[in-house]
């Protein structure tokens, strides 16, 4: 069932009017927030295809001088680590030509003091549970840590309620082009 989703949340995605100029809103949203302001560590994503673009807000983090960490996921052991950058040098095209940061050039964190993560999908839901892409890094890194999570996504692709597994990890808040979505308690 996720996969068939998987497919119609992507087409969907794929086919966004004003893409630009709603990834520009969607990170000016999140770089006036509290969420951003309060944070010392910015976990984010460097996005690829139609994803929403990151690439404003990972500059301006680096700016602002906050801890700016990638994933890199290390398929043999089915595990993602944040590595922090600190300019756009110390990436690298990783796996499906991902940019990730050089693990050669940048140190691995895995201990958060005041972080905000930023977890990519194709949809949410209005409980913060996500359509991924099915790998499960997500969920298995969010299980072991205790921060606030932020769901980037347009506002088309929110949807009431989404299908979810018991690993699934909802996110506290989503933030699109519309508005600033509180995730409802309730599974």
């Amino acid at each position: 069932m996720k996969g068939k989703l998987r497919q119609q949340y992507a087409e969907l995605r794929n086919g966004i009017s004003d893409k630009l100029k709603k990834d520009s809103v969607i990170a000016a949203s999140f770089l006036n927030s509290d969420f951003y302001k309060g944070a010392d560590e910015i976990l984010c994503y460097y996005p690829i295809k139609s994803e929403i673009g990151t690439l404003e807000i990972i500059s301006k983090a680096i700016e602002d001088g906050k801890k700016l960490l990638l994933p890199v996921c290390h398929e043999n052991k089915g595990v993602m680590q944040f590595y922090r950058i600190k300019d756009f040098t110390e990436l690298k095209s990783g796996k499906y030509g991902i940019q990730e940061p050089d693990t050669e050039k940048c140190k691995a964190l895995d201990c958060f003091t005041n972080a905000v993560c930023i977890v990519p999908a194709y949809a949410y839901d209005l409980r913060g549970f996500r359509l991924g892409y099915g790998g499960g890094y997500y969920d298995r890194f969010l299980a072991d840590f205790k921060f606030t999570t932020i769901g980037l996504c347009y506002d088309e692709l929110v949807a009431d309620v989404l299908p979810k597994d018991k690993f699934d990890i909802k996110v506290d808040y989503i933030i699109t082009d519309m508005r600033v979505i509180k995730t409802t308690e309730e599974d």
